[in-house]
């Protein structure tokens, strides 16, 4: 406890004396920083059929733009001048995206009957409709899958890292800028 009080008291000095800009990549560095047993430890706990979620899992740092392209999640909303990071599933792998596939896996599928349906396209009028086609439309029983809460597990597994990484990010960047000196 006395430890992130003196991060704290430190870097809350040193984030007084920057500029806005600089304060804003120094915050995203050390999100960037405290994101990374996260990430490490959701790729271990991942379920692996073919590995493609688990190489799709990685860490981004968001502002209002970034957050509005993600898709999928259930972010909170980033103001102006604030930042975030997100860890998942966030990258495409094979040219698919594995943000759904990570939410089955996260909380699971219940067991039942679906309706399997393709969709075909056709011109009508000059303008392309999608319409159902009624050879497809199949009834088939899904058996389910359990939750695997392999998100939760990760960021319980790092859950008393997170916020003394964030402090040593940023006091490695600060260290980084006041070594290099200004441009």
């Amino acid at each position: 406890m006395s430890l992130e009080l003196h991060y704290q008291q430190q870097i809350s000095q040193a984030l007084d004396d920057l500029e806005a800009g600089l304060r804003d990549k120094a915050i995203k560095a050390g999100l960037r920083y405290a994101a990374q047993p996260v990430t490490r430890a959701m790729r271990q706990t991942a379920p692996v059929k073919d590995g493609e979620l688990k190489r799709a899992i990685t860490s981004r740092t968001l502002t209002p733009r970034t957050a509005q392209k993600l898709r999928g999640f259930t972010l909170p909303e980033i103001g102006a001048g604030k930042a975030g990071v997100a860890v998942g599933p966030l990258r495409k792998v094979g040219g698919y995206a594995q943000d759904y596939i990570g939410s089955l896996n996260e909380h699971g599928v219940e067991a039942g009957i679906r309706r399997r349906s393709r969709r075909k396209t056709r011109q009508i009028a000059g303008q392309r409709k999608r319409v159902l086609n009624p050879a497809y439309n199949r009834f088939y029983f899904h058996p389910g899958q359990r939750a695997t809460w392999f998100m939760r597990r990760a960021l319980n597994a790092a859950d008393g890292q997170i916020l003394p990484r964030f402090y040593q990010g940023l006091q490695r960047y600060l260290q980084k800028q006041r070594s290099e000196g200004p441009p």
